[in-house]
């Protein structure tokens, strides 16, 4: 399962990473090494899109969201991170950059464990989709610490009241 969703030149980029991570600097980053398009800001690796060449970065982070921000709005995907064995060394975020010869866009990419299907067989994946207005004057700190903070999971509602058909 890889879902990938492209936006025409967004202001910035957002993939979490964890200290916890199995992957070596807690991301992968699918080119040199040495492009400048990137930053860690806490948990948060911030991406901007360069103009010469592409860049691809990925995480394992178990936070199962990336992001973007065009305009003052912040653009997000979500999924839950299931076990299994993941493509690209593992990770289950990705962002991509496109160079302006191509397109200027970057795209965001959730992926799931890999997996094979019999025919008849079928699988089910939620992806949610998000936008938020992004507070004005914040620090590009600011700014991702607050990405990181509204895009926390959010625990899904349960009817309290909810029993067993069998209890009845």
């Amino acid at each position: 399962m890889w879902n990938v969703s492209q936006t025409d030149d967004p202001d910035v980029a957002y993939l979490p990473v964890d200290q916890g991570s199995l992957i070596p600097w807690n991301y992968s980053d699918f080119g040199n090494g040495s492009h400048p398009n990137k930053r860690l800001l806490g948990g948060v690796l911030e991406i901007h899109r360069m103009s010469g060449d592409y860049s691809k970065y990925g995480s394992d982070a178990p936070r199962g969201w990336v992001a973007m921000i065009k305009n003052g709005v912040l653009f997000s995907e979500h999924c839950e991170r299931r076990d299994g064995e993941y493509p690209d060394g593992g990770c289950s975020n990705e962002i991509y950059t496109e160079k302006d010869d191509i397109a200027k866009m970057i795209e965001l990419e959730l992926l799931g464990p890999q997996a094979t299907l019999s025919v008849g067989q079928h699988l089910d994946w939620n992806i949610h989709w998000r936008l938020h207005r992004v507070p004005t004057a914040l620090s590009d700190e600011a700014r991702a610490a607050w990405v990181d903070d509204v895009l926390a999971p959010r625990q899904p509602r349960r009817a309290t009241y909810a029993r067993r058909w069998s209890e009845y």
